[in-house]
């Protein structure tokens, strides 16, 4: 299967780049061909380079909203999807939400978008948070699935009208064991406690 990721930002390494990263990696081991697309080259990319993963850099994706920029990006991700054409494309991160989406509805590529979490979470102001439902309800006509990385998450979303049980599942984000060694050992040497207030 030939497998299309998107992710804003190449520039900063956070929890969705690793995410990307190990997801990326395990498809290549298994015998797909996987690209990964996302905006400004950096420690991400160099990180993607040297474990042999094809990337390319779509200058015009950047993390702040540009309308000019926006729009130059869509196409430039348009364009690469037509050279890719991937069978399926998997997007993550805020930029990418809307504008990867509607990249895969104009090129008739199937999408999964997975969902960190909300920007309608709570702790968001009423009027950023109604503005983000909005938006999120919008994106949900263009994804054919969407992944959320908790059970919360799927809820929130179902609560707050945006998406269906049907177009929305739930996988958990695993990681890989931690080996032994770095388990600590109090016989050995007593912990350390530092407290900050």
């Amino acid at each position: 299967m030939n497998v299309l990721i998107l992710i804003t930002r190449g520039d900063t390494i956070g929890g969705a780049q690793m995410h990307v990263k190990d997801i990326a990696k395990k498809l290549q081991e298994d015998g797909h061909e996987v690209t990964v697309l996302f905006g400004s080259e950096g420690v991400f990319s160099k990180l993607l380079a040297e474990l042999g993963i094809h990337y390319y850099v779509i200058d015009n994706l950047v993390r702040q909203i540009n309308v000019v920029q926006d729009l130059k990006a869509l196409k430039s991700i348009v364009n690469k999807i037509k050279s890719i054409q991937p069978d399926i494309i998997a997007i993550h991160s805020s930029k990418t939400v809307i504008i990867g989406r509607i990249a895969a509805k104009i090129t008739a590529t199937p999408v999964v978008f997975t969902a960190h979490g909300w920007a309608f979470t709570e702790g968001v102001s009423p009027k950023k948070r109604t503005l983000y439902r909005w938006i999120e309800k919008f994106g949900m006509f263009f994804s054919d699935k969407v992944i959320t990385v908790s059970h919360y998450d799927k809820q929130l979303a179902l609560k707050n009208g945006v998406g269906s049980d049907t177009k929305i599942i739930t996988i958990q984000n695993g990681i890989n064991d931690v080996n032994k060694s770095f388990f600590s050992s109090p016989e050995k040497s007593p912990p350390n406690i530092i407290m900050v207030a």
